[in-house]
């Protein structure tokens, strides 16, 4: 039940859709109704006998149910649930948090706080409070709900702990450019930005740079303890983060401790007020105690209360320490582990995890406790704990001993650190250590790889030295992370309980066979100037050590024998640039989940048996461009379950391929010389991705149709791939159809096939001239993408696409009709014309009443707009540059969320210039509607060389959002005055030989 509830929570717009069969056992009934439908999730019910809709019903905590008694027809009542669905559906990018109260009214402050109308190129926006009160919440809440009003945008979260490593602003720095630009150039783009728990001035300057690059109505949110910062950053746009009311922090505490909104008895109602009162109204001190409380009996709610009433009156770090003190011992080093040490290294969760199995933990187990707990969240697969979630532990660590570091568990400084190192101060006492001497970005390393020659290339070196003899009194030693450094002495000296090592930039050509501590279980080495690695053998590393990562060490010349690691489950070479053959050892090793050799360019030999890889589940090989040749018993490999082999040499696939039935990704993109599938292919019942992008691949086997767990088949640029065969309908579990840039002529698409198909992109094929007929029975998609093909028309049929979001026929030029049925696509999103040469849009058109965005420019026989165009009542962006639209209709002043209007022409200089053959515009001028003055929302207009003439009529100064006004090459001979002094941009260029 917990798993459903939480499912709910997160996704609220999911339909739950329950059959007859189902519902008569009373039992799934009593589990569907205990599902919380407070949070706005829909049950819906159909094919339901009276009595099941009853029992439903009767149920007091159902709250919202869409019924399908007494109904007809199922598909009305779906479609009537997908609107409303479709109505809560927002753009939201970012996570907030399972459970979130007070959010909408802090809303709606900011947004009257903000100066829309400031000449400023970029506003700041300061969010202040304690911390744990609700800063970041609140600022990724706001920027989910005005992201749409931006070009760009881009969050970076605890800067102030990501700064404070060495390089660690130049890194944000090169993360935020990132994340804001995508690789387009952005100059003068509006953009939203988040900056994430500031303390220092110099962050914000290092990061946002100079605002003249930024957009007029761009935005920059601070987050920040610390109301001083704001005030020397000259941030005028502040904004107090404030408690809950107590009704607020009573429904998240519910939340947290009940799974419920409301407590279910009197007394439990008590206790949760008591708790709300203690706790301070502080969100972060409500989520962690709640979850601290959950699934514990009254008495011992009793009993927290109490202990916490010793913490006044630091409420929060009372509630911390008591979550805390509930882990058992395991649990808590793993938390201390992760808040000290863990979140500086900046590792994914799976690594964590193999460094903590290989300390003897339950790794997977502990993760799961810490989360159910409030104290971390996973987040693509990394960790991420709240930053005073994280200073409580290192506040634990350094109470062990505020004098002396070296009688400390665990040390993140790097001062500490070396002040313990050159004084000899180390203790047993210590049992972690990082500390990296010199951070390499990414595109540093690549730049490298491209241009220099990586056999003699080196790694680069900080210039630091370490003798080894400090580390010897530190017995205790597990944790040791010491990149970029040298290490001076005898190796065989450090810790003998070392359980990882992470050794970046290790100068060493060889690794000494006594360099191993034989307790070690995760040896990495990885951007390091390695050579050879001597065998590992020796007794006890052969039973410990589980993971060994060589990534990016480009002169390793050979694997060592790892033959008798009976523990090794990882084996990492990625990008061993020089590295030409995989040793038949590697071929043996039982215990190896995942073997990654990926961009290792040299690589000519794999492996020619692997059959004593039973246990392998991951196999990457991409990159391996002179790689020729599949072991031909790769159906050894039975736990296979992800095989990727893009941009190799193959040129076919053993038939003992039909072997891996617990296969679920296949990926042989960029494989040229792929020329066909085994038929034996419909075989690999477990597979779900199939990646087959840039092949010579001339067709697919009939046997495809046996994929009934595929839900992903890639096809870009398979110029030699005709057709897609009728067999593509029985792939009932299908969620993406890509063929982009193929050859592919000819769709064979049954309607009603294809149940779960959301994304069908075509874009670029060339010699597809007909949309299939049967494309309006793709009942569940919500993209189709057609841009740049040479069709000529639509299917009447695609009105049908009832949930259909996303419509691309950008550059169709022989698009010179849409199907009047369009207007039916009331849930359609965003539409892309652009280049086509339609002539005019269907009166119904005015029917798209969630279209957001509608991309016209260069539609240059488009003539006018209907009359029904000003019911478009979602649309915010309307561009239609270089059409042949002469006048506006006068609903157009009904576009009331109108905010980016681009309509520019060519300017006509001369005379002798004309429009298009079949139009007499040229001497005709033109006056905006008297509508126009509606748009209260518009922000930027663009109406070049539209011939307005004449004055600009005075209630144009209603425009009270307009920012940027360009009116260029046009006749009119006066602006409101009150108008031009709202503007912060007025282009008012005008040719020489016009007035």
């Amino acid at each position: 039940m917990e798993e459903s509830y939480e499912f709910s929570r997160k996704y609220p717009w999911i339909c739950f859709h329950v059959g007859t069969p189902y519902l008569t056992i009373s039992g799934c009934v009593n589990h569907v109704v205990e599902l919380n439908f407070g949070c706005g999730c829909l049950l819906f019910c159909f094919k339901l006998s009276g009595g099941g809709f009853l029992e439903l019903c009767r149920k007091p905590t159902v709250e919202d149910v869409l019924a399908g008694k007494n109904r007809g027809k199922v598909d009305e009542m779906i479609g009537l649930v997908v609107k409303r669905v479709l109505a809560q559906v927002t753009n939201s990018p970012e996570e907030v948090a399972d459970y979130t109260v007070g959010l909408e009214s802090c809303v709606e402050d900011l947004i009257k706080l903000l100066n829309f109308k400031s000449t400023s190129p970029v506003q700041f926006l300061g969010l202040y409070g304690m911390g744990g009160i609700g800063k970041t919440t609140l600022a990724k809440y706001f920027y989910n709900k005005i992201i749409v009003n931006f070009d760009h945008r881009a969050i970076i979260y605890n800067v102030r702990e990501q700064s404070s490593t060495q390089d660690g602003l130049d890194d944000l720095k090169r993360i935020f450019n990132s994340k804001l630009y995508q690789g387009e150039v952005a100059r003068e783009k509006k953009i939203i930005a988040v900056l994430d728990d500031v303390d220092n001035i110099d962050q914000v300057k290092a990061l946002v740079g100079e605002t003249s690059l930024y957009g007029r109505g761009s935005l920059i949110v601070i987050t920040t303890r610390d109301e001083e910062i704001l005030s020397r950053l000259s941030v005028n746009l502040r904004y107090e983060v404030k408690c809950l009311t107590e009704m607020q922090a009573l429904k998240l505490f519910c939340y947290y401790s009940l799974r419920k909104e409301k407590p279910p008895t009197e007394s439990l109602l008590e206790l949760s007020k008591k708790s709300v009162e203690l706790t301070g109204l502080l969100p972060l001190a409500l989520k962690v105690f709640g979850s601290h409380l959950y699934d514990k009996e009254e008495n011992e709610w009793q009993v927290q209360l109490e202990k916490l009433k010793f913490f006044q009156p630091d409420k929060l770090q009372g509630v911390l320490a008591l979550s805390f003190e509930s882990l058992d011992d395991e649990e808590k080093k793993v938390f201390l582990d992760i808040a000290c040490l863990f979140l500086r290294v900046k590792i994914t969760k799976e690594e964590v995890v193999d460094i903590l199995k290989g300390c003897g933990f339950q790794a997977e187990a502990a993760l799961s406790v810490l989360r159910q707990k409030s104290l971390i969240k996973i987040r693509d697969n990394n960790l991420w704990m709240h930053d005073q979630i994280r200073d409580m532990g290192r506040q634990m660590v350094l109470k062990e001993s505020r004098e002396d570091p070296g009688m400390r568990s665990r040390l993140w400084d790097r001062s500490a650190i070396m002040t313990i190192l050159n004084n000899m101060k180390g203790t047993p006492s210590i049992r972690g250590i990082v500390c990296d001497f010199e951070k390499k970005s990414a595109d540093e390393i690549a730049s490298r790889s491209l241009h220099n020659d990586p056999a003699e290339e080196k790694p680069k070196s900080s210039g630091i030295i370490i003798p080894v003899e400090p580390f010897v009194p530190m017995t205790k030693l597990r944790l040791l992370q010491i990149n970029n450094v040298e290490l001076e002495g005898n190796l065989k000296l450090l810790p003998s309980e070392l359980k990882w090592i992470q050794w970046k930039g290790c100068p060493l050509e060889n690794l000494p066979l006594d360099f191993l501590s034989g307790q070690l279980a995760v040896l990495d080495l990885s951007e390091s100037g390695i050579r050879q690695v001597q065998s590992l053998r020796s007794e006890e590393v052969d039973e410990n050590l589980k993971v060994v990562n060589l990534r990016g060490c480009n002169r390793l010349e050979a694997i060592p024998n790892l033959s008798n690691h009976n523990a090794l489950e990882k084996l990492v070479l990625e990008r061993c640039k020089i590295l030409v053959k995989v040793p038949s050892s590697v071929g043996n090793i039982r215990t190896l989940l995942q073997l990654d050799l990926r961009n290792c360019s040299s690589l000519s030999e794999f492996l020619v048996d692997v059959s004593g890889l039973k246990h392998l589940e991951k196999l990457i090989l991409s990159g391996c461009s002179n790689l020729s040749v599949l072991p031909k018993n790769i159906g050894a490999m039975q736990c296979l379950k992800k095989l990727l082999l893009d941009g190799t040499a193959i040129k076919n696939v053993p038939e003992s391929i039909y072997l891996l039935q617990n296969l679920e990704k296949l990926s042989l993109r960029g494989c040229r010389s792929i020329r066909e599938l085994p038929s034996c292919v419909g075989t690999l019942t477990s597979l779900e991705k199939l990646y087959l992008d840039n092949t010579a691949l001339q067709n697919l086997p009939n046997s495809i149709k046996n994929l009934k767990n595929l839900q992903k088949l890639h096809l870009r640029r398979c110029t030699s791939l005709s057709e897609i065969p009728d067999t593509i309908n029985e792939l009932i579990s299908l969620k993406e159809l890509v063929i982009n840039r193929s050859g592919v002529k000819t769709v064979h698409l049954k309607s009603g096939s294809l149940p779960c198909l959301t994304d069908f992109s075509a874009g670029d094929c060339k010699n597809l001239k007909e949309v299939p007929s049967s494309i309006g029975g793709l009942n569940c998609l919500l993209q189709l993408t057609l841009d740049r093909t040479p069709i000529s028309t639509l299917p009447d049929n695609i009105g049908d696409l009832q949930f259909i979001l996303k419509l691309d026929l950008r550059g169709c030029e022989y698009l010179k009709v849409l199907p009047n049925s369009i207007g039916a696509m009331d849930t359609l999103r965003k539409l892309y014309l652009e280049g086509s040469n339609i002539k005019e849009l269907p009166e119904d058109f005015g029917n798209l009443e969630n279209l957001v965005l509608l991309q016209m420019n260069k539609c240059k026989m488009l003539k006018g707009l209907p009359n029904s165009f000003g019911n478009l009542k979602s649309l915010h962006h309307l561009y239609m540059e270089e059409t042949l639209v002469m006048e506006l209709p006068e609903s157009f002043g009904n576009l009331s969320n109108l905010r980016v209007l681009k309509m520019l022409k060519k300017p006509l200089f001369r005379s002798s210039e004309s429009y298009p053959p079949g139009t007499s515009e040229e001497t005709r001028f033109v006056e905006l509607p008297n509508s126009f003055a509606s748009l209260l929302l518009l922000e930027e207009l663009d109406a070049r060389s539209w011939r307005i003439s004449g004055k600009i009529p005075d209630d144009l100064e209603k425009l009270s959002s307009l920012m940027i006004l360009n009116l260029g090459n046009n006749c009119f001979h006066s602006l409101p005055c009150s108008l031009k002094e709202k503007l912060s941009k007025v282009i008012l260029q005008t040719p020489h030989n016009l007035n």
